[in-house]
Order: structure tokens, then C-alpha cells, then sequence
């Protein structure tokens, strides 16, 4: 098998590949070396996103051959890179940018009465979601029109006690609502809605849909969603996030805080402030442009053209 795919990969780079031709390559310890043997070093990239590459094993990158590019999605990705170069003493020209382009989306939170909040679960230690979801739900029974919306792309890995709390503040919600006659005479079973839900993230267009009634979003996990970043600015809505990314500016597009202690501020920012929420609103729309396809391109192509310059 191994002689056929290397046969039809040999027929392949005759047919299709100029001598040339810049070939990025999803990085798989695998295939490397194999890919490598056939096509110079200068015209390689190796590309590491996360949604494939949690980690760079020693394995993966001794299988990288010496100057080729290195294209990576995330920071953690690019701090793993760093330190197994240092640790071989190589120097690989790297870049690292978003696989995914942004598109402006609609977004209709200002239309609507209640004020929805999203929040992103994954990635949290349990005590780190534990804190999060205390001063969450602290923070909604201030005023009776704001929701929280849980996104996971795991709901069967919500713990038990988040399903609790989630139920239990939902059903106190509704006891109070019951409780008052004159909401409750005016209510029908459509109109009970529920303080916090989950909303599951099948796929990319799940996030896209969800973003369109959110008021803001949160993620403090150690390594904020790639995708929900991009989706964020796409729609225009700030976002509150516990580690630094090239993809929120502090006081621009959202809020940079170090400890769930913080969000409090940050959420009444955004949320008692119109002016602050449009600024976001307005510095997302020019990161619109920035995050384009075609820029994205761009920045390729500078990675490459650099090489070919410096040859």
C-alpha cells in the first residue's frame, strides 16, 4: 500500500505541480517527510489549526524538513512550535492567521426585549466554570430581561451540577412568574421562557445562527474559540475573553480580563453603555476587512513571495 500511495503521489506532482508551485502541506508526521522527499524545502508550508493539531509532538516536527514555513491557527500552537526550535536550534519562517474569513452577519439583539448573553463552556476547568456560572447567575437576577445562553460543541459533557443549576434557576424564574397574577393571567404556555438555555454547536453555521441574538459573548477559557472570535466580529458584537488573542483589542471590540472577579465590570460596559457596545459594534466592522478572505491571501502570499525574494 505504502509503494501505491507513494507511486500516485509521484504521478500527481507530474501532472499538477509546477517546479514553482508553493505547496502547503496539513502537517501529519505521517506524510512530512514523504511529501518532502519530492517537493524543495523553499516551497513548503506546514500548517498546524487546532481543530486537527492539539499539540506539536517531538515526533510531528523532526518530521518537518529544515526551511520550510510554518502556518499555525493559535497561540498555543505557535508557543509549541517556538520551543521545539529552540530546543533544535532551527528557525523556520512562521506566520499565524485564521482559517477562517470573516463575513458580515446579521445581528438583531437591539430589536429585541430580552438581552441574551452567550457564553462559551468549553474548555474550562470545572472549578473555573463553577466561579463563572456563580457570578453569571448573580449577575442576570439583577434585571428581569437578561438570558444567558451557554454554547458547547460537547452537551454531553455538561456536569451534572451545571444541568442542575441550569434547572433549578429556571424553574425559580417561572415559580415567580407564576407567583405574580398579573403576568401569569397574561402569560401562555409559548411565552414561558427559560433564564438560562444551552444552545449545542454542531457546526460552524450553529454559531453563526447564535450570534444573531446575542448581546455579547464571553469565553474564558485558557484558549478563547477560534471560529466564535472570527463569528464575533462577523457580527458585529463585543466579546469578553480571559486571554489576549490577535482577535479582541481591549476597550475596541471587547474586553481583556484577568479573573471571573472582573466580569461584572465588563458586562456593565457593554451593557449599561450603548456607546460603548456601537464603538465595538463599528471597530468589528473594520476588522471585517482586515479578516477577509482576500487578506488572508495576502498574507500567504507575503510568506511566500518573502522566500522567493530572499532566494
Amino acid at each position: 500500500m505504502a509503494q501505491l500511495i507513494e507511486e500516485k503521489f509521484q504521478a500527481m506532482i507530474a501532472q499538477q505541480i509546477h517546479e514553482d508551485d508553493h505547496v502547503i502541506v496539513a502537517s501529519d508526521a505521517r506524510h512530512n517527510r514523504q511529501i518532502a522527499n519530492h517537493i524543495p524545502a523553499k516551497l513548503l508550508s506546514y500548517s498546524f489549526f487546532k481543530n486537527r493539531n492539539e499539540t506539536v509532538s517531538d515526533e510531528e516536527y523532526q518530521s518537518i524538513v529544515k526551511n520550510a514555513h510554518l502556518i499555525v491557527d493559535s497561540v498555543q500552537l505557535e508557543r509549541d512550535l517556538i520551543s521545539h526550535q529552540e530546543k533544535y536550534q532551527r528557525e523556520n519562517t512562521m506566520i499565524r492567521i485564521t482559517p477562517f474569513e470573516t463575513r458580515q452577519s446579521p445581528n438583531i439583539s437591539s430589536q429585541l426585549m430580552e438581552t441574551f448573553i452567550g457564553v462559551w463552556i468549553d474548555g474550562m476547568s470545572d472549578a473555573d466554570l463553577q466561579q463563572m456560572m456563580q457570578r453569571l447567575v448573580d449577575y442576570i437576577a439583577q434585571e428581569d430581561n437578561y438570558r444567558l445562553i451557554l454554547l458547547t460543541r460537547h452537551q454531553n459533557d455538561i456536569p451534572m451540577w451545571l444541568r442542575e443549576c441550569i434547572a433549578s434557576v429556571n424553574e425559580e424564574y417561572q415559580a415567580k412568574q407564576n407567583a405574580d397574577v398579573n403576568v401569569s393571567a397574561l402569560m401562555t404556555p409559548e411565552d414561558q421562557d427559560d433564564i438560562i438555555a444551552v444552545k449545542t454547536i454542531h457546526a460552524e453555521h450553529d454559531v453563526v445562527e447564535a450570534l444573531r441574538t446575542l448581546r455579547l459573548v464571553i469565553d474564558m477559557s485558557k484558549e478563547p474559540d477560534l471560529y466564535l472570535q472570527i463569528s464575533a466580529i462577523s457580527a458585529g458584537i463585543p466579546q469578553i475573553n480571559g486571554q489576549q488573542t490577535d482577535y479582541v483589542s481591549d476597550y475596541d471590540n471587547g474586553r481583556i480580563i484577568n479573573t471571573v472577579d472582573e466580569l461584572d465590570d465588563a458586562l456593565n460596559y457593554y451593557l449599561f453603555y450603548l456607546k460603548n457596545w456601537n464603538y465595538a459594534y463599528a471597530y468589528s466592522l473594520k476588522l471585517i476587512d482586515a479578516y477577509a478572505s482576500k487578506n488572508i491571501i495576502n498574507q500567504l502570499d507575503e510568506l511566500i513571495e518573502g522566500e522567493n525574494d530572499a532566494t
